[in-house]
């Protein structure tokens, strides 16, 4: 453990600035350890919001930003325990997330999200919000025992026409680099809603033009007459 004279006395608002001298810090801890390992005591805040009953409506858009998968996994395991069971009524989760770090797209597909990427009813989107380096996207693909990258030849903004949710593993699964619409995805969703008569939950944990975007186009199509939506927010901070 950690000796407790180590440990700070006062926790700091969160800051990229923060974040980076604690894991330096960590970093120099385990370098000094004989056996690589250190065992740091941590403070932990939550649990953060609320359970949102979304198994009571047929679509459901997941718009998450970074670590806002936090908010959309939970419910996306759910769902999986509930088809099960015959307890929901959800016939299409459609996941948009988007982030910095292609690398946290890498190890949440191939760990947290692996059975859900491999089913019908379940479909995810990819968004890097960084320049693209050389390529303009690329595709992650899981197999039995590790997550390996090949190269796509895709325009920017568009997907691989490849989908996670029509084929067995090995999965491929494409990522976009730029940032999605999701007023044009919420849009299309509710085009389709209206004509089957069904109903759409858009759960958004992400920034705010995100969580304004979303917000904004399901205002939208309640002022247009479309009454079968509703909206929830999740958020966290200091």
């Amino acid at each position: 453990m950690v000796p407790q004279s180590q440990l700070p006395t006062h926790i700091p608002a969160a800051s990229s600035s923060t974040c980076v001298r604690t894991t330096a810090r960590l970093r120099k801890q385990c370098q000094k350890a004989s056996d690589g390992i250190t065992h740091p005591k941590l403070p932990v805040e939550g649990p953060y919001g609320e359970k949102s009953d979304l198994h009571q409506f047929d679509t459901v858009l997941l718009f998450v930003g970074g670590t806002g998968i936090a908010s959309a996994v939970p419910y996306i395991l759910d769902h999986i325990q509930r088809k099960l069971q015959n307890m929901t009524r959800t016939t299409d989760i459609q996941l948009v997330w988007s982030g910095r770090q292609k690398a946290m797209f890498d190890h949440i597909a191939a760990t947290n999200l692996r059975e859900a990427l491999q089913r019908n009813d379940i479909h995810a989107s990819f968004f890097v919000t960084v320049r693209a380096p050389v390529t303009t996207a690329s595709t992650i693909i899981l197999d039995s025992e590790k997550v390996n990258e090949k190269s796509t030849g895709s325009a920017p903004g568009t997907s691989s026409p490849d989908s996670v949710s029509s084929v067995q593993p090995p999965t491929a699964l494409a990522t976009t680099y730029g940032r999605p619409d999701v007023r044009a995805i919420i849009a299309s969703t509710i085009e389709q809603a209206k004509i089957s008569s069904t109903r759409v939950a858009v759960l958004v944990c992400g920034p705010a033009q995100m969580a304004d975007g979303s917000r904004d186009a399901v205002f939208t199509a309640m002022r247009g007459g479309f009454h079968g939506i509703e909206y929830f927010e999740e958020t966290f901070g200091w």
